[in-house]
């Protein structure tokens, strides 16, 4: 059996039965009714979290951590699928540095709350913990994104939002973690932002 669809626009009213859009090349046109994580998100399956003020860093790949790290605990059931890291500066940065993600094995607790987007009392809980500092097992650099430098903020202007989207093509299964990652460390000048979406092992 061949399915076929039609070639060319179409205005058909409410309650219609229709045939499937098509264009000249045999391609199916496909529109979005509602934002492109909308679905997932109205399910309860996506999450995110910051750091609720600016926090001193460690230097890369140390493992007595300070940043943001969101772990994905043995035995959860579920895979976290990093959708976006974004970050920004509130003071000058006393030092120079990459900024990027490392991920690693084991644990990161600590006294952060994931928030379902989904905001409201009956959204589903989280797996995955996240901390602003922990000891951590040695991480691995896995991406860097951009530098920074030492300008005072009042020097910066109106920068850029740094909003990485990862578009899930970092995933922290069952027993991992990830964390973001500076080069060098910092006083309390960043603040970090972490989303991701939770998808049950099958």
């Amino acid at each position: 059996m061949i399915g076929k669809i039609l070639t060319g626009l179409q205005s058909n009213a409410d309650a219609t039965l229709i045939v499937p859009r098509a264009g000249k090349n045999g391609d199916t046109i496909v529109s979005e009714l509602h934002g492109r994580k909308y679905e997932q998100t109205l399910r309860g399956y996506r999450f995110g979290v910051s750091n609720q003020a600016a926090v001193a860093t460690t230097a890369g790949l140390a493992t007595t951590f300070t940043g943001l790290a969101v772990a994905n605990p043995a035995g959860s059931g579920r895979n976290l699928v990093i959708e976006r890291f974004s970050y920004a500066n509130t003071v000058a940065v006393p030092t120079a540095c990459a900024i990027g993600l490392m991920t690693g094995a084991g644990a990161a607790a600590g006294a952060l709350v994931p928030r379902n987007r989904l905001t409201g009392t009956a959204s589903p809980a989280t797996v995955a913990t996240a901390s602003a500092g922990a000891t951590i097992a040695t991480p691995v650099l896995e991406q860097i994104f951009s530098t920074h430098g030492t300008i005072a903020t009042t020097g910066q202007g109106n920068g850029a939002p740094m909003v990485v989207d990862l578009e899930g093509s970092l995933i922290i299964p069952p027993g991992f973690f990830v964390a973001s990652f500076t080069s060098a460390a910092t006083t309390a000048a960043f603040i970090f932002s972490l989303e991701w979406e939770e998808v049950p092992i099958l």
